[in-house]
């Protein structure tokens, strides 16, 4: 369940991450874009609702392929589906949220999986 910070949260208080990293294998090159400190399941799918620490730069658009790397090992293909503004209920500053397809959920992707970018070639 999705719990709402109390009023007046200053989320520059939220833990930074680390920038991310850069692996090049001989398939694909991929980029650590962060690890999930939240997820939910809304009806149209799993949305994760990152914290993007200062300063990191990345973008992503629809259909971007990505892969979940879980704490447990597995990894799963999928890509983004959607991408929201979530805005919290005592203002503050808008959070980015990525949408799932509707075949994964909430489950398939515990706190702490890491989510990585494939980068075109």
């Amino acid at each position: 369940m999705l719990r709402h910070p109390p009023k007046g949260t200053d989320f520059r208080s939220f833990p930074r991450l680390a920038i991310p990293q850069l692996v090049r294998s001989d398939e694909m090159a991929t980029k650590l874009l962060f690890k999930v400190e939240d997820v939910f399941d809304i009806g149209r799918g799993c949305v994760l609702a990152p914290v993007i620490p200062d300063g990191l730069d990345f973008r992503i658009r629809l259909k971007d392929r990505i892969q979940l790397r879980t704490p447990s090992g597995p990894a799963v293909e999928t890509h983004i589906a959607s991408i929201e503004l979530l805005k919290p209920l005592g203002g503050g500053p808008c959070r980015m949220a990525i949408m799932f397809p509707r075949d994964l959920v909430k489950g398939d992707v515990p706190v702490g999986t890491e989510v990585w970018l494939h980068l075109p070639q």
